[in-house]
């Protein structure tokens, strides 16, 4: 009974020496890296997407600036017209007071008779009240005859310059958008042929 417990044993000792019945352990498979080739495409196309994206904004931005331009253009469209058609009727106003002032300034020898004449110091005063309302009055009209005549020609150029700025704006950054999704397509194109051409490689 011995021998046969020791040929037991025996026989146990060298099946686990050999490994027999032992449950064999679990290996993952390892997933393999991608080359370098690809990460650089990998990484083209996503500089390119970020350029893409800056270029939309850019794009987006200069359409609101062009929008934003556009209403003060038409306010300034809608003050030139106001303003062209009030001033044929000041420069009216303008030419007279420019005869009202000539004929006051040329004829100062009557002005000092009529003051002379005058029947008292309030009277004068009166007068002299009077010829100033006439000469601020009229000075008046003809310096709001050429701001107008300024303000008028000072639209116009304003109006010009903001459409100027608008378009080259809008175009600049729309120019930028379509670079920029070119260069995307390229480069996806690019990366998609690299990652065909890998197993290739491999061979």
């Amino acid at each position: 009974m011995l021998r046969k417990f020791a040929q037991t044993a025996l026989a146990t000792g060298c099946a686990l020496a050999l490994g027999v019945g032992a449950v064999p352990a679990t290996t993952a498979t390892p997933t393999p890296a991608p080359s370098l080739v690809q990460t650089a495409a990998a990484d083209e196309v996503s500089d390119l997407e970020q350029k893409v994206k800056e270029s939309a904004d850019a794009y987006n931005s200069a359409v609101s600036r062009q929008e934003e331009l556009q209403g003060q253009i038409d306010d300034l469209n809608s003050k030139i017209a106001d303003l062209e058609d009030k001033l044929p009727a000041q420069k009216e106003r303008s030419n007279t007071s420019y005869k009202a002032l000539y004929k006051y300034q040329s004829d100062t020898a009557s002005v000092v008779m009529m003051l002379l004449n005058s029947s008292s110091i309030t009277d004068m005063l009166s007068m002299v009240d009077s010829y100033n309302w006439v000469i601020e009055y009229n000075t008046g009209e003809i310096k709001k005859t050429i701001t107008m005549e300024n303000d008028l020609e000072n639209s116009k150029s304003q109006v010009e310059a903001d459409k100027a700025d608008a378009d080259a704006a809008a175009n600049d950054a729309y120019s930028s958008l379509q670079q920029a999704q070119q260069a995307r397509q390229e480069a996806a194109e690019r990366a998609a042929a690299a990652q065909a051409a890998e197993p290739a490689a491999k061979e």
